[in-house]
């Protein structure tokens, strides 16, 4: 086998362990948000969600507020109407893409 072929080779088995490398990182990412979402019942259950990597959740009053951790900035408010009607899949969107996963309670749902 010539040199050129051998570093050749080599360069591929590098792309190919750096590739693997990137499907084992993203595979460990997409792990993590395909579990089942966690289903918070009420303002009290909500309160005590864990921060994302990035932002937290912070509840006042039937109301709460999700902040960007680092600068304190409010992302998102969460209304009283959080748990009712079609209100519940919007908020529930909005807090997994905020990297919390959860899905709200519809309190207005037949038991």
């Amino acid at each position: 086998m010539s040199s050129i072929q051998m570093i050749k080779d080599l360069q591929y088995q590098q792309m190919l362990d750096s590739e693997q490398e990137v499907i084992k990182n993203l595979e460990a990412k997409l792990g993590a948000k395909t579990s089942k979402p966690i289903l918070i019942n009420n303002w009290d259950e909500l309160s005590k969600v864990e921060d994302s990597d990035t932002h937290s959740i912070t509840i006042d009053d039937h109301c709460g507020f999700v902040r960007e951790k680092v600068s304190g900035k409010l992302e998102y408010y969460l209304s009283t109407h959080t748990f009712y009607g079609s209100k519940h899949k919007i908020s529930t969107r909005e807090l997994q893409s905020f990297g919390f996963n959860v899905e709200i309670k519809n309190w207005d749902a037949k038991s």
